[in-house]
C-alpha cells in the first residue's frame, strides 16, 4: 500500500492480525467483516482466501475522513476492487448488511472484524459467521481492546465467560486495540447465546478470567457499574492492579457512564475508591481516623483489606455509613493497634455493630456471640443519640452483604474449643457478666496460644455505675423518684425489687475481684483505671457519703472504667 493511503487501522494493529494470520496453515479460510478501502485486506489476501463481507456504504463519517472521495450513500465497492486489483490480491466480496447475510462458504478459520463500536453492532457481525468457525480459530475484533467501546468490551467478557472463546494471552490494550481471541467448540444455540448477553444482567456469576491488563479491566468495571452490581464491580475494582493511569482512564470514561439505573452518589463514591485502588503510595499514608468521617471510614477499609480476598464483595458502604452515624467507630479506634490482621471474637456483642469498625480497621474476620442476640431483628442503640432505634439492617442481613462478620445467638462456651480466634473483646459487657470467671476460662480456652483479650470496665461503685437516669450530673431530675433513689451512689446498697435492672443485670464486681479474676487467666500487660469526669460524678464524693459505705474507698467511687490488655495464658499456667 502506498503511503498516505486512507486507513482507519494503526500500522501497529495491522501487524498484530498479520502476525496472527501467518501463523494459520496454508489456504485457511479468512473472513474479514468492514475491509472499508483494504489497507487490511491487502495483507490478509496474502495470507490466505480471504472473503470481505460489506455493504460497501459510503457513510458521512467515511466522507469526514476522505472528503470529496465518493457521495454519501453511494457504493465504494468499485474502489475497493480496483485498490486490490491494483496490489494483485484476489479477493471473494459478499455485498450485503451483516444482518441479513448468510454464509455458506465452509468452515472459516480466522475472523476479522474491522471496528465496530457497540456490542449490538458486534453481534451483528458474529450472528451469521460464528457457528462457521472451527474449534481453534482466531478471532481478530478491531476496537476490542479500546476502552471508549466498553459496552462492547464486555459483551466480548460475557461470551468469554460463557465459554464461545477464550481471551490470546497475548492482548494488551497499551500496545494494540486489536482484541484477540480463540474460538471453543461453538454450541448449538450460539444464536441464542449471543442474544442474551446483549444484556449485562445475564452474564455469568464469575466474570471472564482473562490475561487482559488494566483498560479491558477497566471496561468490565465500567459495565458492572452501569447495571448497579456494585458487590461484583467493587470486587473486581479490587484485583485491578494499582496503576495511576487507571484513574486518568476512568475520569476519561466516566461521562460515558451510562446512570439510568444507579444513584449518582453511589457513581461518586465508587469514584473516589476506584482513585484509592489505583493510588500506588496510598497505602503509606497514616490510617484516617475513622471516627471523623464515613467516607474516611470507608477509605480506611479499603486500605486496611487490601490483602483480603473478600475486600470487594464485603464492602457495604451503606452500612459503614450507618454504623459511623451510630456511634460505632469510637471503640474499634481506641483499640485499632490490636484488631488488624486478627480473627475477633466479641463477647456479649449485643447487635455487633462494633465489628463493622474491626473489619474496617483490617480485622481478619468477626465472630459476636450473645445469648439475647436477635439475628433477624433490626434494632440496635444508637450510641450517638443515646436511644435504640432502626439500624436499617438486621444482624443476619448484615452477614448477607458482609461476610466475614457474623453474629451468633448463643452463649460463648457453645462455640467448639480450640485456637480459633486471636483477640477476644469484652466492651461495657464485664460488669453484666453472672458467672464472669466462667466466661474468662472459655475465653482462654477459645484463643490461640499468642491470643489476646481486651476489655474496657464500667465500674459499678462509680457514680453512675447503676447505668439508669441520670447517666450524667446534667441530667439529674430531682423530681423523678427513680433518680432519687440512685443520685450519688445511692445504687451501691440498693435493694432492687424482683425483675429490676439492677438486681438482674449488673454483678457488682468490685475492681481488685475483676483484676484478680484477670491474672488468674491472663498475663496483664495493661491495666488503665480512668477516672470520672465532673460530669460523671468526680467532685460529688462526701465524707457523708465516704461513711455510708467504709468499706469503699476513693478509688471505688471515682473509677469510672477499667481498661485491661492482657494475653492469654499458657494452659499449663492457668491456675485451677
Amino acid at each position: 500500500m502506498k503511503k498516505g493511503h486512507p486507513r482507519m487501522i494503526s500500522e501497529r494493529d495491522v501487524n498484530r492480525v498479520r502476525n496472527v494470520a501467518e501463523a494459520l496453515p496454508k489456504n485457511s479460510t479468512i473472513v474479514e467483516m468492514g475491509p472499508w478501502l483494504g489497507v487490511l485486506s491487502v495483507e490478509l489476501a496474502a495470507l490466505g482466501n480471504l472473503y470481505v463481507i460489506d455493504n460497501f456504504k459510503w457513510t458521512k463519517d467515511h466522507n469526514r475522513r476522505v472528503p470529496d472521495l465518493i457521495e454519501p450513500g453511494e457504493s465504494f465497492r468499485p474502489l475497493f476492487e480496483g485498490i486490490m486489483a491494483h496490489c494483485g490480491a484476489a479477493v471473494h466480496i459478499h455485498e450485503a448488511d451483516f444482518a441479513k447475510f448468510e454464509w455458506t462458504d465452509g468452515e472459516i478459520d480466522m475472523l476479522v472484524i474491522d471496528s465496530p463500536k457497540a456490542a449490538d453492532a458486534l453481534m451483528q457481525c458474529f450472528l451469521p459467521v460464528v457457528k462457521h468457525l472451527k474449534p481453534g480459530a482466531q478471532v481478530m475484533i478491531k476496537n476490542g481492546l479500546n476502552p471508549q467501546f466498553h459496552d462492547m468490551m464486555a459483551y466480548v467478557d460475557r461470551l468469554v465467560s460463557c465459554g464461545v472463546f477464550e481471551s490470546s494471552p497475548s492482548n494488551q490494550a497499551t500496545k494494540s486495540n486489536v482484541l484477540s481471541l480463540i474460538a471453543k467448540d461453538i454450541p448449538a444455540d450460539i444464536d441464542e447465546v449471543l442474544e442474551k448477553q446483549i444484556d449485562a444482567a445475564n452474564a455469568p456469576a464469575q466474570p471472564a478470567n482473562s490475561d487482559a491488563n488494566g483498560p479491558y479491566e477497566v471496561a468490565q468495571i465500567i459495565k458492572l457499574v452501569e447495571i448497579g452490581e456494585w458487590s461484583d464491580a467493587y470486587d473486581r475494582l479490587s484485583l485491578l492492579t494499582p496503576d495511576p493511569a487507571n484513574t486518568q482512564l476512568w475520569e476519561r470514561l466516566e461521562p460515558t457512564i451510562d446512570t439510568r439505573r444507579i444513584d449518582p452518589s453511589d457513581l461518586g463514591l465508587f469514584s473516589e475508591i476506584f482513585a484509592i485502588q489505583n493510588d500506588t503510595v496510598a497505602h503509606l499514608q497514616p490510617v484516617a481516623d475513622i471516627k471523623k468521617g464515613a467516607h474516611l471510614a470507608m477509605r480506611a477499609y479499603w486500605l486496611n483489606n487490601a490483602d483480603k480476598a473478600w475486600r470487594g464483595k464485603a464492602f457495604a458502604p451503606r452500612i459503614i455509613e450507618r454504623a459511623f452515624d451510630f456511634g460505632y467507630m469510637s471503640w474499634p479506634r481506641t483499640i485499632q493497634n490490636l484488631v488488624k490482621g486478627k480473627d475477633i471474637l466479641d463477647v456479649g456483642c449485643g447487635p455487633g455493630l462494633h465489628g463493622i469498625g474491626y473489619l474496617i480497621l483490617g480485622a481478619n474476620s468477626y465472630m459476636g456471640v450473645d445469648p439475647i442476640a436477635k439475628p433477624d431483628k433490626d434494632r440496635a442503640k444508637n450510641l450517638t443519640a443515646k436511644r435504640k432505634e432502626p439500624f436499617g439492617w438486621t444482624p443476619r442481613q448484615i452477614h448477607q452483604q458482609i461476610p466475614p462478620w457474623n453474629v451468633t445467638p448463643a452463649p460463648l462456651q457453645s462455640l467448639d474449643k480450640g485456637d480459633g480466634f486471636d483477640l477476644a473483646v469484652l466492651h461495657n459487657v464485664t460488669e453484666h457478666l453472672s458467672d464472669l470467671e466462667g466466661i474468662f476460662q472459655a475465653m482462654a480456652e477459645r484463643l490461640r496460644p499468642d491470643g489476646k483479650v481486651v476489655y474496657n470496665h464500667h465500674n459499678f461503685y462509680a457514680w453512675n455505675g447503676h447505668h439508669l437516669p441520670p447517666k450524667t450530673v446534667s441530667a439529674i431530675n430531682l423530681d423523678d423518684a427513680g433518680q432519687r433513689e440512685m443520685i450519688d451512689w445511692g445504687h451501691v446498697e440498693f435493694d432492687p425489687p424482683e425483675g429490676h435492672y439492677i438486681g438482674r443485670g449488673l454483678n457488682r464486681i468490685r475492681l481488685d475481684d475483676i483484676i484478680e479474676l484477670t491474672h488468674k487467666y491472663f498475663d496483664v500487660e495493661e491495666f488503665d483505671e480512668r477516672p470520672s469526669r465532673p460530669d460523671t460524678g468526680l467532685g460529688r464524693l462526701t465524707d457523708k457519703i465516704r461513711a455510708r459505705y467504709p468499706y469503699l474507698t476513693d478509688r471505688d467511687f471515682e473509677t469510672q472504667n477499667l481498661f485491661c490488655i492482657a494475653a492469654v495464658k499458657k494452659k499449663s499456667k492457668i491456675n485451677k
